[in-house]
């Protein structure tokens, strides 16, 4: 009997709620019921799970049902699910969470395609539940953890390669009850020949339990985060030489498990946030060197500081900040922006401006309510929140910025060229709301010449007195007034020899563009002899070796 194509690995424990759900959709995939196996092992519900499965089990011949004393955690059943498992790949599915009908066939077909060992199918949120997502911009059907966004997601809700698995004896480690997934899927990777990415299908839906049982969210996570470092950062010494790649992996781990670990501490007993801080700040001193901190965003690379600083109450106040609704307030001096975070400018730390420098991460909040196209010649409006800030950081002196314009930018996508168009605005004076309307001509580029083609990224720039900030200009959802499908239009020639087509678009992050490409050789009848000139000569090279054959 021939294996089947993947072993889907369920670990259960009281999710009656869901897990009907959950195997449903497993047995609703596209791939054929002869190319699966399904296999749910029960750690010790005290539900009525285990009737739920058994019920499912007397229905559906595929479905393996394996019951076990609970474990306290995941990795146990998912242990023991590989241990059975008999497929070429094997993929986990938590409970609570369930897959889009094609998700299997997609991936598999992705894996054998390009003969990768893992497959990154993208993750939708579902109830809000924070996911994954920056590196699902495009499907990138060969990739690694250095040339892609792959390293940031190391839960296991993936397809492995079966024989990438048992060649390097991976299994989940018991000894820890949170962050399991990360020693195995990171092993996964480190071994792994490539890497495939599949972003243009919602493969995974990713579930926010509303009983607060999801696993990472426990009294003791605060301790159990530290475990992770413990067992994480030697993994990547081991697997990964010192330099700029160790760095960035390094970098994922002291901005990720870092603000896990201080927003679990500040809910700890304060007997014991001392002492699990001073474990935290052992394992920066002796990993996070400025080559991995610097890159980072400002509020990490300032906890990071702190922690070097063994500062752990404004380590504290820093986290609260950070989680607290209310956005936190900038000094706006020249073209540079600071975050009033706790301790800036304070005598008592003296930590230096740079770790407030946010500059390079504001981004206005931005609203499009209007978006019209005609031909070569778009018209857009929307509003814009702009952050709460001031001019100078002088007691004596709070002013509020009073100088603001609004600019629509074309940037051509991987060059430095840009096309500006400015916008009108109304503001009551003082109003945190700016409402603004553009025009933007295309006609403007076409005139640049035959370098105009390309991929444009339309981008929303704030001025605030001298200080500038953009973010790129994204199509909201529910709102079908505005066309997010592909609209082509002929443009005129202008000033140029060529004719080009105009089209704008959306992103998969819905994020709008235009795309300018050349028309056809039918349409461009002065190029012609040009064309066939070019034809000819390529073909020479072909017809050439030929004739001298034949002749020979």
């Amino acid at each position: 009997m021939s294996c089947p194509d993947v072993s889907v690995i369920v670990g259960v424990y009281n999710t009656e709620a869901h897990i009907a759900q959950c195997v449903q959709s497993v047995l609703d995939q596209t791939l054929h019921k002869s190319k699966r196996e399904l296999i749910v092992v029960d750690d010790g519900s005290t539900d009525n799970t285990g009737e739920e499965l058994k019920e499912l089990a007397n229905r559906h011949s595929e479905i393996t049902v394996l019951h076990q004393p609970n474990s306290g955690g995941p990795a146990s059943p998912r242990n023991a699910g590989l241990d059975v498992a008999s497929g070429r790949y094997v993929f986990f599915l938590d409970a609570d969470d369930w897959l889009a009908p094609e998700a299997l066939e997609r991936m598999v077909a992705m894996a054998d395609t390009n003969r990768t060992d893992v497959v990154v199918g993208k993750y939708v949120s579902v109830d809000g539940r924070k996911v994954p997502a920056s590196m699902f911009t495009h499907d990138q059907p060969r990739t690694d953890i250095f040339n892609s966004r792959a390293y940031w997601t190391l839960n296991p809700l993936k397809l492995f390669r079966r024989s990438l698995i048992d060649d390097a004896k991976l299994r989940f480690p018991t000894e820890l009850p949170v962050g399991q997934d990360q020693p195995f899927t990171a092993q996964a990777y480190f071994r792994a020949r490539s890497i495939s990415i599949l972003a243009s299908y919602d493969c995974y839906h990713y579930r926010l339990r509303s009983d607060g049982g999801n696993n990472t969210e426990r009294v003791d996570s605060a301790r159990l985060w530290l475990r992770i470092f413990a067992h994480m950062l030697p993994l990547v010494a081991e697997n990964v030489p010192a330099g700029p790649r160790r760095d960035l992996l390094l970098r994922r781990h002291f901005q990720t498990e870092q603000r896990d670990f201080l927003r679990h501490l500040s809910k700890v007993d304060a007997s014991v946030q001392k002492e699990l801080y001073a474990e935290f700040t052992q394992f920066v001193k002796q990993w996070c060197s400025p080559e991995v901190s610097t890159p980072l965003p400002a509020i990490d690379r300032l906890q990071l500081e702190l922690a070097r600083r063994d500062e752990l109450t404004a380590a504290l106040a820093v986290a609260a900040a950070e989680a607290a609704p209310e956005p936190t307030s900038l000094v706006i001096e020249g073209k540079r922006a600071f975050a009033r975070y706790p301790g800036f400018r304070s005598s008592d730390l003296a930590v230096d401006d740079e770790y407030f420098d946010v500059s390079a991460e504001v981004k206005p909040q931005h609203d499009l309510t209007h978006f019209e196209h005609r031909q070569w010649h778009y018209q857009l409006a929307g509003t814009v929140d702009l952050p709460p800030a001031t001019v100078n950081n002088v007691t004596s002196d709070r002013r509020q910025v009073h100088s603001k314009d609004i600019t629509i930018v074309l940037h051509k996508r991987g060059t430095d060229e840009e096309q500006r168009f400015a916008a009108t605005i109304d503001t009551a004076e003082g109003a945190p709301t700016i409402s603004y309307e553009a025009s933007c001509d295309i006609h403007k580029l076409l005139a640049q010449g035959n370098n105009v083609c390309g991929v444009w990224d339309f981008y929303i720039e704030v001025k605030l007195d001298d200080f500038r900030c953009r973010r790129r200009i994204g199509i909201p959802t529910g709102r079908p007034t505005i066309p997010k499908q592909r609209q082509p239009a002929n443009a005129p020639a202008a000033q140029s020899r060529s004719l080009p087509t105009v089209s704008h678009y959306v992103t998969p992050f819905s994020n709008l563009s235009i795309r300018i490409s050349e028309t056809s050789y039918i349409g461009n009848f002065h190029r012609w002899p040009l064309r066939v000139k070019s034809l000819v000569k390529g073909m020479r090279r072909y017809i050439a070796p030929w004739v001298h054959r034949q002749r020979g």
